[in-house]
């Protein structure tokens, strides 16, 4: 799921101070937020493998590069 910027504004701008604790309630809303995105990894990441054919392990050699969404 992509990042919604418009959803968030509208759970902070919801929030009401006389309801409770404030900064409780934007750190849920914050958290959701985040939560909520996708993460894209480019395939090519360079691997190294052991094993048979129909019991290979693994672990990628080299960083990739993501994109947050």
């Amino acid at each position: 799921m992509a990042l919604d910027k418009a959803t968030l504004k509208a759970k902070l701008k919801a929030i009401d101070p006389s309801d409770g604790d404030v900064v409780d309630k934007m750190v849920d809303a914050i958290d959701e937020y985040i939560k909520g995105a996708s993460i894209t990894v480019a395939a090519g990441i360079p691997v190294s493998t052991a094993g048979s054919a129909a019991a290979q392990t693994g672990a990628t050699t080299a960083p990739g590069t993501g994109t947050i969404s």
